[in-house]
């Protein structure tokens, strides 16, 4: 899928207004489909990095995707800089287990689109 693709599906399944996080380094498409992300986080590479994130960062975006309820895009399959969303190694980074467990209790994989594989979560409640 070209990059014209993605930008294609987000605006398909998206409105004017709504929030996507992309999970990765793949910010790009915020941009171009002009939907924000739900927090100040542009990219969420930090989030995989053992001792460099705050639990006041971790809570912040927590708190950000639950009020907002944000389409996340999980663009790390071909990326294996950061864990993707359901990887299982979160275990292992203990102060992104609440944000993990949220995304995994209130999130749902519904679609993977494209040649780099990125995972579709949308919200289903609580």
């Amino acid at each position: 899928m070209e990059r014209g693709e993605y930008v294609q599906y987000i605006l398909k399944h998206t409105q004017p207004g709504d929030y996507v996080l992309i999970w990765g380094n793949a910010s790009v498409y915020n941009f171009l489909t002009e939907r924000k992300p739900p927090a100040r986080f542009v990219y969420t590479y930090p989030f995989g990095v053992p001792n460099y994130v705050s639990q006041e960062i971790v809570d912040e975006l927590l708190l950000a995707i639950a009020q907002k309820k944000p389409m996340i895009i999980d663009a790390t399959a071909r990326d294996k800089t950061i864990p993707g969303i359901n990887a299982g190694l979160w275990k292992d980074l203990p102060i992104t287990q609440d944000l993990i467990r949220f995304i995994e209790t209130h999130y749902t994989h519904v679609d993977t689109v494209g040649s780099e594989r990125f995972r579709i979560w949308l919200y289903q409640g609580d």
